[in-house]
């Protein structure tokens, strides 16, 4: 789906602010530690992305959301080794 499909999509939007939300919330429960051992993944990005969509009450930006989705969660996905994963 491209940029235009997916804001023109409320469903499409809904649906990936509330994969964000589950990923930031997931985040979040990962100790220190542990994502102190992955120096390159974004992490706080994804709890603040969680805590904006939870929080603004269908307000969010969804320009920042197909942002997010576009280019940040492929690159977190890159940096955790996911993709070694799925293939």
């Amino acid at each position: 789906m491209g940029h235009d499909d997916f804001l023109g999509d409320w469903i499409a939007v809904s649906a990936a602010e509330r994969q964000l939300e589950i990923i930031g919330e997931a985040v979040g429960n990962i100790e220190r530690h542990v994502r102190d051992d992955f120096t390159g993944v974004k992490w706080a990005i994804f709890i603040r992305m969680r805590n904006s969509t939870i929080h603004q009450y269908g307000a969010s930006d969804d320009q920042l959301t197909w942002q997010t989705i576009s280019v940040l969660v492929p690159e977190f996905v890159e940096s955790i080794g996911l993709n070694a994963i799925r293939k």
